[in-house]
């Protein structure tokens, strides 16, 4: 006999395979030299030679599709398991009516977790279990996934989440070169940020107001010889990531582990699935 969660379980093989296919195109896009680059100009208000990096203006493959039907896959797992906790509670299949109200319940308090259109269907313990995983529960890692899941299913439903560029972090200090040899004494100092200051303008962000170019940091040359210019050797890596509920950025690692938390919810309800008595 089939398991009853073995309809959960290929959902989350299919959700696996979708996540292979993103992280091979977020891969594809940040390690792509054509759509970044470093580059680095004297500025004369601040005496010193800022780095930007530079993206391009073609848009992202859309990696949204691919999104899309992971979360769909990973909800419908959940979905699943829902439904066969609760044939093991009324001892029986559902009605047509009483289906609508199933699903696997997300919500933002225990008072409407109570009230959620699902909750009837649950026996007392395993509700108890489906509340470890809400995202307003003590152990809200995993809620706080299972929370951005439902943001991000409910947005497919109307619109794609698009893709950005959203983080340009380089883990260690570029590697950087001069043009001429630096004159005896010249001290160099820099200094490479995740980001602008908060609160930052425009001006201190981008170059030159091009909005494809984000500021990582400064390279400082006492006293600065004429004529010199920084090269950059390393690229910054790019990160592909989803704007999500709040406008918080989703990585692909995020998403990942929202595929590891729903499988996690279907081992742990596995014992109350109805053929595991």
């Amino acid at each position: 006999m089939a398991h009853p969660l073995g309809d959960a379980r290929a959902k989350l093989e299919q959700a696996r395979h979708h996540l292979r296919a993103l992280k091979a195109g977020a891969d594809a896009i940040a390690g792509d030299p054509d759509r970044h680059c470093i580059l680095a100009d004297y500025d004369t208000d601040e005496d010193r030679y800022v780095v930007y990096s530079k993206m391009s203006e073609d848009p992202l493959p859309n990696l949204s599709l691919g999104l899309g039907d992971l979360i769909h896959c990973a909800r419908g797992a959940l979905d699943f398991t829902a439904w066969q906790l609760a044939i093991k509670h009324l001892g029986r299949e559902p009605t047509e009516d009483e289906g609508r109200q199933i699903q696997f319940p997300i919500t933002e308090s225990p008072d409407r977790f109570e009230r959620s259109r699902a909750r009837p269907y649950f026996a007392d313990d395993v509700a108890q279990e489906v509340l470890r995983f809400q995202p307003h529960s003590p152990e809200h890692i995993r809620g706080q996934q299972l929370g951005t899941l439902q943001w991000v299913s409910n947005r497919d439903k109307h619109r794609l989440v698009v893709p950005l560029v959203a983080l340009i972090n380089p883990p260690l200090l570029p590697e950087y070169n001069f043009e001429s040899k630096l004159p005896r004494g010249t001290e160099v100092r820099s200094t490479f940020l995740i980001g602008p200051r908060r609160g930052a303008g425009e001006d201190e962000v981008y170059y030159c107001g091009d909005p494809t170019t984000f500021r990582l940091g400064w390279v400082e040359l006492t006293p600065r010889p004429p004529n010199t210019r920084v090269e950059l050797s390393m690229p910054a890596p790019l990160e592909v990531r989803f704007l999500g509920p709040g406008n918080a950025l989703i990585s692909v690692d995020d998403v990942e582990r929202i595929v590891e938390t729903v499988e996690e919810v279907v081992r742990r309800f596995e014992q109350f699935a109805p053929d595991a008595e």
